[in-house]
Order: C-alpha cells, then sequence, then structure tokens
C-alpha cells in the first residue's frame, strides 16, 4: 500500500517553504506565479551554498 500525499498540503508546504528564503512574497500571491521556477531557484540556492562550504 501506498501513502499518497494531500496535494493542498504539499502546495501549502511548497509556498511556505518559497515565503522563508524569498520573505518579499506572501503565501496568498503564489497561486499566480510559477511555483516551480521559484522551487528550482531554490535548490540552486541550496547547491551554491553547499559548494561553498
Amino acid at each position: 500500500m501506498r501513502a499518497t500525499p494531500n496535494l493542498a498540503l504539499v502546495s501549502l508546504y511548497q509556498r511556505a517553504r518559497i515565503c522563508r528564503t524569498f520573505p518579499a512574497y506572501r503565501l496568498h500571491e503564489l497561486h499566480d506565479l510559477p511555483v516551480a521556477e521559484l522551487l528550482w531557484a531554490i535548490e540552486l540556492l541550496d547547491a551554491e551554498q553547499k559548494a561553498a562550504r
């Protein structure tokens, strides 16, 4: 049996992660923005920080 995540909770987590990384954004604003691209930017920033260590 496979657990399937609640898509609303996944979306909320992703939007919260974006808001934590980019404080200029607000949760309600992210419904109209390219969330996937913002998450990709976070991954790139994380990779850069790991490389700098």
